[in-house]
């Protein structure tokens, strides 16, 4: 089995990534629904320090990558599973290939947007609310970032919608 990196993302309608500081309160029930799914499928979850700091990752049912600059050891110490990285995205991806088959990336849009422009990541989950987000948020644009992946599926689901984007293959 090849390893498998997807991302999962969950955007207001008014593509914001936050309400109230955090992506929790953007979430409707078929969207918690489909997060789990996520999880079930995977290995391995590998989230930002941005999203360590403002999401309840204090206990997770995988093991759990943290990319980020600062020790976090209150993280660590509430979280067995978690694993503090200092190193980019893609290596970062690398070191996890070698033990995890299943990687899910559920990090905030600059993480997420970053494997995206790399390629590093082979499907994005993206989750679109009925909700608007913060005023003060900025919006996220991923037009630029998807120019290498298609569009395969787009849902509406009660409180939202659901987009998945495969990696296009590349051309040799």
């Amino acid at each position: 089995m090849d390893n498998l990196v997807s991302a999962n993302l969950l955007l207001s309608e008014d593509k914001k990534a936050t309400l109230d500081g955090r992506s929790a309160p953007l979430s409707f029930p078929a969207d918690r629904e489909r997060f789990h799914a996520l999880r079930k499928k995977s290995d391995l979850i590998l989230i930002g320090g941005n999203t360590a700091r403002n999401e309840p990752y204090q206990h997770t049912p995988l093991p759990l990558f943290v990319l980020s600059r600062h020790p976090m050891t209150e993280l660590t110490a509430n979280n067995q599973f978690a694993t503090i990285l200092q190193c980019p995205l893609a290596q970062a991806i690398d070191l996890a290939k070698r033990e995890y088959q299943r990687i899910l990336i559920e990090a905030g849009p600059a993480l997420v947007t970053q494997g995206l422009s790399e390629k590093v990541i082979d499907i994005l989950h993206l989750s679109i609310s009925k909700k608007l987000g913060d005023l003060s948020a900025p919006s996220v644009e991923l037009s630029q970032s998807l120019t290498s992946y298609a569009l395969v599926s787009d849902e509406e689901v009660d409180g939202g919608r659901f987009l998945t984007y495969h990696l296009a293959p590349t051309k040799e």
